[in-house]
């Protein structure tokens, strides 16, 4: 079992950055409007605090939880203004993840990384599932978008 302190300070702040990232990717894939990100962003911390109760022997998890209770939420560095942020987001989220998963099969025990990883897919899910998408004034639209279901399939990938 290990949790955050056997990582080094670059370390924790990936496994603290990337469930967020993977979530915020899915999140700008789609087009939720101003209220539909509102939901997108909730959900997301709710994933992120549901993984303590979701998986409570693993103290990786929990440490990351309670770290991310007691400190700010990492907040990517993205401008909506940038051109082409929405790809840059996808490609930092694939490739945390990866780097995420190479250092948890070094570090974490296979439970521990398998978990992180349900816990990176759910927490995407969640935001996915959260609003919907291409409706006006909240009719019609789909619950999860192809771009979103799209991203979804690409982190399940990464994570396989």
């Amino acid at each position: 079992m290990s949790n955050i302190a056997n990582y080094t300070p670059e370390e924790v702040n990936l496994l603290r950055e990337v469930v967020p990232l993977a979530g915020f990717a899915v999140a700008v894939a789609g087009n939720s409007g101003i209220i539909g990100t509102f939901k997108e962003a909730s959900a997301a911390v709710h994933g992120l605090i549901e993984g303590a109760a979701q998986y409570p022997q693993n103290e990786l998890i929990q440490s990351l939880v309670k770290n991310l209770r007691e400190n700010r939420l990492p907040m990517p560095s993205y401008s909506p203004m940038e051109a082409g942020v929405q790809g840059r987001i996808k490609k930092d989220a694939l490739e945390k993840c990866r780097q995420a998963i190479a250092l948890l099969s070094q570090k974490a025990t296979p439970q521990e990384a398998s978990e992180f990883k349900q816990w990176i897919v759910a927490v995407s899910e969640k935001v996915a599932n959260a609003a919907k998408e291409g409706g006006f004034l909240g009719f019609g639209g789909q619950r999860v978008s192809e771009a979103e279901t799209a991203m979804l399939k690409e982190l399940s990938t990464v994570l396989a």
